[in-house]
């Protein structure tokens, strides 16, 4: 949520501490042989987890087109995301294209809408807007579909300009009807701009016809917009047309709603609403429980916020991740509470993450100055456990600064 990303912007690096199986894992060849083919009965999950540890870009695209052979091969878009993704990071757009156009031509690969859908948007998140362009004017069938795809592609590259005039002016040329579908992708990039009052312009445009009747996501849309861009009056307004709407709220919607008290400070009235989900059958996920957690910690009732962490605890199917206990740790040190920072840290190091080493460092510090010299000597410990690689490396760095 856009409040949960404001405060991810204030916090630490976390460093997530690899399975212990992960020292002891091995490639699916010798990286020094030749590229070769995967050999048969190899899964693809043993296929993604070598792409993911290899660093050489070519052998990246070798690994996955010598895997071809493999059963639903073309169905496996987690494989395909992840390779793209690699190279794009790894700066070869030129594989990404080579990968990508060799299965346009493949008599193997389906010819559908939906599949060259797919690689307008492998083209979009590799940051190759002109491919998917391309794709998209090459397509011998277009519906809105393939038309949502390429205002997604839009959107995702920053192009609000291009997504603007192509709503507006292709469906003529194409004979396309936009439909919810493609109006929701509109809003987002409206409100992603901060054009909030545009996007409830548009809103009241949808609601002129049944085929394009804005529906939840259309709503949690410009109310996400405004949350993210601080526009507590237009929050208010399109909270107050949702709510005269014949629509349920989601857990989404709820989510927003804490975010915009919380960031006015009424963090008890985001509490409030675990309470009223429940009552009615909207369960809250760990993003509520984050927001509300994230919030009490900004106004600095940590004991609030511990006691919001406690219920998550207690609830079936919501589990705490990096951030929570980054949040608390440090608003718990930053209180002085070094007693129950060193509980929530020990308890970090148990599901094997790793906190921040500045939140670390005054935790310690407290803990010596607490005469709890023992408790601090085993953190470091810990932490030395716990960090690997390059952060391994900053690590002892910092240690050696430490006095205990």
């Amino acid at each position: 949520m856009a409040f949960s990303a404001a405060v991810r912007r204030q916090t630490p690096k976390v460093h997530l501490l690899p399975p212990r199986s992960s020292c002891s894992a091995q490639p699916l060849s010798d990286p020094d042989s030749q590229p070769g083919p995967v050999p048969l009965g190899r899964t693809f999950h043993l296929l993604r987890s070598s792409i993911r540890s290899e660093p050489d870009p070519d052998r990246i695209f070798a690994l996955f087109q010598s895997s071809a052979h493999l059963p639903r091969f073309y169905h496996g878009l987690p494989l395909h995301q992840l390779v793209v993704g690699r190279l794009a990071h790894l700066r070869r757009p030129d594989l990404v294209e080579r990968i990508l156009e060799s299965q346009k031509s493949d008599p193997l690969a389906p010819k559908s809408e939906a599949f060259l859908v797919r690689i307008m948007s492998l083209y979009s998140s590799a940051g190759m807007l002109d491919h998917a362009v391309k794709t998209f004017d090459g397509m011998p069938h277009r519906t809105e579909q393939s038309f949502s795809a390429l205002l997604s592609a839009y959107s995702h590259n920053d192009r609000a300009d291009l997504l603007n005039k192509t709503f507006r002016t292709l469906p003529k040329q194409l004979g396309i009807t936009p439909g919810v579908w493609s109006y929701n992708i509109y809003l987002k990039s409206l409100c992603k701009t901060g054009k909030i009052d545009n996007a409830v312009q548009l809103l009241d445009e949808m609601s002129k016809s049944k085929l394009t009747m804005p529906n939840i996501i259309s709503y949690n849309t410009v109310l996400d917009g405004c949350v993210r861009h601080g526009d507590e009056a237009g929050f208010d307004r399109v909270f107050k047309i949702v709510s005269e709407k014949d629509l349920k709220f989601n857990v989404v919607t709820y989510n927003y709603r804490m975010a915009m008290y919380c960031r006015r400070s009424e963090s008890f009235r985001a509490e409030e609403l675990l309470s009223v989900m429940a009552s009615r059958d909207v369960e809250p996920n760990l993003t509520s429980f984050n927001t509300v957690i994230n919030g009490f910690c900004r106004e600095r009732d940590v004991g609030s916020a511990v006691r919001v962490f406690r219920k998550m605890k207690g609830k079936e199917g919501v589990v705490p991740n990096s951030r929570t206990y980054v949040v608390l740790i440090q608003s718990l040190v930053e209180k002085g509470e070094f007693g129950l920072g060193l509980e929530f840290c020990e308890e970090s190091f148990a599901r094997k993450f790793a906190p921040p080493f500045e939140i670390v460092k005054v935790l310690i510090g407290g803990l010596v100055k607490d005469d709890k010299s023992k408790d601090a000597k085993e953190v470091v410990a810990k932490m030395n456990c716990a960090v690997r690689g390059d952060a391994a490396e900053a690590w002892k760095k910092f240690e050696a600064e430490l006095a205990l």
